[in-house]
């Protein structure tokens, strides 16, 4: 049994783990799921003289150095918030590339495919599924390990193989080779159907201008070999066995720009339709290939972060651009008009262009009812298929041919050179005679610089984004520079062939092969035959396929777009990140594309700059990492070995999106050097025994030498001469490395932060998890809601634990509202990893008086064999002096300036000692009323709760000076009463038990000093 702890909250009562919010509890929760939550908060040597510590310690600090609780009134504020503001929210992700063929498949990405895949043996699966049903991932974003993966390898695999009657479940067997190959085919073919609508709709996009109509048949074709070869490169290059990379759609706004610029160019030189066209490819494939090494440049040197110093807003302009175009160019299509500017729309007012219009616009609509309500992921593909099976039925039906139906305009007739399309002469339309090429109007590229800049920011931009949108739902650790290089190489493998069109990883595609358990390469070899096979085909595709086929699938895939940017992104960013993205948008349809994009950097550096001026820079500081918990001596000795697994980090200033990158990586360096080289297990690893089975699974048992030196308090819990020093060994060894690793980021400075320092808080959490390190958010409250809202939305929900806390529930992250508090929720954890190891007793729900002589004149029971005094009988003196008094609840016990006249011994109960730290001293009392208003410091007031086995008031009783705080009975029980009168009397007539109560005032005073020095050490870090 051992004496409990003083709960020293900066400004609420502590959490225990399964304890309910101090923020928003009006009393304190006392049940806990390992126990009595009083046995585990109370295990500390509760003092007062920690109170007058604590006041001489920050009375020349400042209120603002200090952790500032909600205001009166506040609770019921913050508990709207998170309940109706915060929590409710799951709005889905914003895409920034490949937005289409993202959203092409999400009812693929939904399926648990039980017969074709296997499910991951990770806890992440578990945890997902008891998580809080408030934080339940949506369809389109689900929690990491919610779906299906290849099966576990090497220690996992282990793991989970371990027979059933140790309680273990059955690993599943390995699939075989044909099933594996099977899953592989599925995958291929599916992908395959899909891709085929895309591709040809992308080539429409590319090649809009009216001068590519005649040979927009071989144009396709050209396409086609390039996703073929952007396919084999991703299948050949990537880490992922799965992955999927074709032309994508974030760049063909200006592939189909700079098409059109240089058609233009050659016009007004006088070039041929023949060169022209050599012209146009040229400088495509040149784009291509220069963004193609561009992007290698980026990854190889490791300058992934670079392209994210582009705004969000001026990225999420860009694609309502992009949306707007392919709405269009659906339209377009569909009815064969021109559609581009807002007057060209009013073109659409006719009976046959509204005929024509009407069955794209079904298309639009089946495609979102299939996607949003049918949950079999082979809806999409039957659709695709079917469309143009029921538009030749509906020709039969009403007696036309497929000649009416082309002259009626629902199908593109067949130009001159389509039925003479041979595969290997795709690159006589370079035209090329001669060395240097003379056909090619070399000087039409120079103007084009501007827009081949902007086009690899994007697509380098969009291709990071996909990476991390890949890294979120997959267990798979990527290498975002090696990613990015992958992408360069497949760019400039295209160039090289001579069909050049930018592409990269389509993110929906590439987790539907992941989560149909697909571990082989043979998907993307299928994709890429079939593309293949496209190319070569002697005839157009597109001169079979209803015009409204393309147009829908083009004009689905616009309005998705617009959908995400102009709707959802309002709740998705903060205001002024909303107006700049409009401004981007508007720009860009106003003056073009780099004069638009251009714009729409200026416009966000004068917003940055505007909020810059307002705060100052950004800071990073680690601070240390100890709760203002006072703690007893043999929790503090074992608390002292588990500090090295809590980092702290302190953030202030505006986080913005180009310096927010940069405290990702730093906060990701301290937790490697400070938290990664701490012995820890996998998940999974850990098995039910004790002793020397636990710390037989660690890589290596330390020794004691290194033991000693490594973690503070290990000579105190080791007792070598005692026979019992390996047994010891062991036990401190499986605590360490079983208990788990913390790192808390304080937001109590931070002004502000915008989307795309949020969105890499996100990645941060992601990051860390995989690591085996949970994050900790502290300081944010609902004075701060933009910053919540911002998280919130980017996916890290916030959320203070309660007693249905799950440590990995998905996108949800713990929360506290001080750092205090978080600090002392791992310090919670950590004691009962030692409880359960036998390095500290449990703490106790009351104490006799002789338990607390022991816990002050003794070391902890783990390190002694026998005890070493009679503290019953020593007890039994020390009573002679001690009046029991009754603790009743909501009784005031003293108040502040009373006469010292007693100190108090708690045995069963709490007293609340409330201190305000402008009043801490009888000077400061005097004083303050003689100072004007405007200089009197600000009332601060914390509270320390004094548990079963606390010392109260002994510091002003042994000073003899009046009550520096005041005392209130939170829990009712009862103390030990030792007065002036019986002190004086101890002190003549039994020096015995005046030592014995000297030496437990001395171990609380002792403990106050370390707890005030802590304190002051942080409010030294917070200046």
């Amino acid at each position: 049994m051992r004496p409990s702890a003083v709960q020293a909250s900066l400004d609420a009562p502590p959490l225990a783990q399964g304890g309910t919010s101090p923020r928003l509890a009006s009393s304190v929760d006392w049940g806990g799921r390992h126990g009595t939550t009083a046995a585990r908060l109370s295990a500390s040597l509760p003092t007062t003289g920690g109170a007058a510590a604590l006041a001489a310690a920050f009375r020349s600090s400042t209120a603002a150095d200090l952790e500032q609780p909600l205001l009166p009134g506040e609770e019921e504020a913050e508990q709207q918030y998170v309940e109706h503001v915060l929590e409710p929210k799951a709005w889905p992700t914003l895409r920034g590339s490949s937005v289409s063929t993202r959203r092409i498949t999400p009812g693929l990405l939904s399926q648990e495919l039980a017969t074709s895949a296997t499910p991951r043996a990770t806890p992440r699966a578990a945890d997902a599924e008891q998580g809080p049903a408030a934080f339940q991932p949506s369809q389109q974003q689900q929690a990491p390990g919610a779906g299906y993966a290849p099966l576990p390898s090497g220690p996992q695999a282990a793991a989970a193989a371990a027979p059933a009657v140790q309680g273990k479940p059955q690993a599943p067997s390995e699939p075989t080779a044909v099933a594996c190959y099977a899953r592989a085919t599925v995958a291929g073919l599916v992908n395959s159907v899909i891709a085929l609508p895309l591709q040809l709709s992308f080539a429409a996009i590319i090649f809009r201008d009216p001068f590519f109509r005649p040979m927009l048949g071989s144009l396709v074709k050209l396409v086609f070999l390039s996703s073929a070869l952007h396919q084999a490169a991703f299948a050949a290059l990537s880490s992922m066995p799965f992955a999927v990379g074709q032309v994508q759609d974030v760049g063909l706004i200006f592939l189909s720009a700079m098409a059109s610029a240089v058609v233009q160019q050659c016009g007004e030189a006088g070039w041929g339709e023949a060169d022209t066209l050599a012209t146009v490819l040229a400088t495509l494939t040149l784009a291509t290939a220069v963004v193609g090494v561009l992007i290698v440049g980026t990854g190889a040197l490791r300058l992934a972060g670079l392209v994210q110093y582009v705004p969000l807003p001026v990225v999420g302009g860009y694609l309502c651009f992009v949306g707007y175009f392919c709405l269009a160019a659906g339209v377009s299509l569909a009815t064969g008009l021109h559609v581009g500017d807002l007057s060209s729309w009013a073109q659409l007012a006719s009976r046959d262009a509204l005929i024509k219009l009407a069955p794209a616009l079904g298309m639009v609509l089946l495609i979102t009812a299939v996607l949003h309500r049918v949950r079999s992921p082979f809806a999409l593909p039957a659709l695709l298929l079917a469309a143009p099976a029921v538009f030749y039925g509906v020709l039969a039906a009403c007696g036309w041919s497929l000649a009416d139906a082309r002259a009626a305009g629902w199908v593109s007739s067949p130009q001159e050179g389509d039925g003479a399309w041979r595969f290997w002469r795709a690159w006589s339309l370079y035209g090329l005679r001669d060395f240097p090429p003379s056909n090619i109007l070399w000087a039409a590229m120079p103007g084009q610089l501007g827009k081949l800049l902007t086009l690899y920011f994007i697509v380098a931009f969009g291709s990071s984004m996909d990476i991390a949108a890949i890294q979120a739902d997959t267990p798979r650790d990527l290498d975002y520079n090696s990613e990015l290089v992958t992408v360069g190489l497949s760019n400039t493998l295209t160039a090289v062939c001579g069909v050049g069109y930018t592409g990269s990883y389509i993110f929906s595609q590439t987790l539907f092969g992941s989560r149909m358990g697909v571990d082989s390469r043979l998907m993307g070899a299928i994709l890429t035959v079939a593309e293949l096979a496209v190319f070569m085909v002697p005839f157009n595709v597109m001169n079979y396929l209803p015009s409204f086929y393309f147009g829908g699938v083009i004009a689905w895939i616009g309005q998705d777009i617009l959908k995400d940017w102009l709707f959802i992104a309002a709740k998705r960013v903060s205001a002024v990140e909303y107006c700049l993205l409009l401004a981007t948008f508007g720009l860009v349809m106003a003056f073009g594309l780099e004069a638009g994009i251009a714009g729409g950097i200026v416009l966000a550096a004068l917003h940055f700059a505007y909020s810059y001026s307002k705060v100052t820079m950004t800071a990073f500081t680690v601070v240390p990492s100890r709760s203002g918990a006072v703690r007893t001596f043999d929790q503090r000795t074992v608390l002292d070995m588990f500090s090295g697994r809590i980092t702290a980090v302190s953030l202030s200033g505006y986080l913005f999106f180009g310096s927010s990158v940069n405290v990702v990586e730093r906060v990701l360096g301290i937790a490697k050097s400070t938290l990664d080289s701490q012995p820890h297990m996998h998940t999974g690893a850990i098995e039910a025994a004790e002793g020397q089975q636990r710390a037989g699974r660690l890589p290596r048992l330390p020794s004691v030498t290194t033991l000693r030196k490594t973690y503070d308090g290990v000579q105190q819990l080791m007792d070598v001469q005692s026979g019992s020093g390996g047994a010891q060994l062991s036990k401190i060894a499986s605590a360490l490395a079983e208990s788990p690793r913390f790192l808390i980021l304080d937001f109590r400075r931070v002004q502000g932060l915008d989307a795309t320092a949020a969105r890499s808080f996100v990645t941060l959490r992601n990051k860390l998890h995989r690591m085996g390190i949970q994050l900790i958010v502290t300081h944010i409250t609902a004075r701060n809601a933009n910053v919540r809202e911002l998280l919130a939305a980017q996916g890290l929900v916030l959320q203070q634990p309660g007693a249905d806390w799950q440590e990995d529930t998905g996108p949800v992250c713990a929360w506290f509202p001080t750092m205090d508090a978080g600090c002392q929720h791992c310090e919670e954890r950590f004691l009962a990893v030692a409880v359960a190891h036998g390095l500290c007793p449990p703490p106790a729900p009351a104490m006799t008086l002789a338990q607390v002589l022991q816990a002050n004149l003794d070391i902890p029971r783990c390190m002694l064999g026998e005890e070493a005094a009679n503290y019953d009988l020593s007890a039994a003196l020390l009573q002679r002096f001690a009046r029991k008094q009754e603790l009743r609840a909501g009784s005031v016990l003293f108040k502040l300036d009373d006469p010292s006249d007693a100190l108090y011994i708690v045995e069963r109960g709490t007293v609340a000692c409330h201190i305000d730290f402008a009043l801490s001293s009888v000077a400061s009392r005097a004083q303050l009323p003689a100072l004007p208003p405007d200089l009197q410091p600000q009332h601060a007031e914390r509270v320390v709760r004094c548990g079963p086995g606390s010392v109260v008031g002994e510091v002003d009783f042994m000073l003899s000076r009046p009550c520096s705080f005041s005392g209130v009975v939170e829990a009712g029980g009862s103390a030990w009463r030792i007065d002036r009168q019986a002190f004086e009397e101890m002190a003549s007539k039994d020096a015995f038990s005046l030592a014995l109560l000297q030496q437990v005032v001395l171990r609380s005073t002792c403990l106050s000093a370390v707890h005030a020095r802590e304190a002051l050490e942080r409010a030294s870090h917070a200046n």
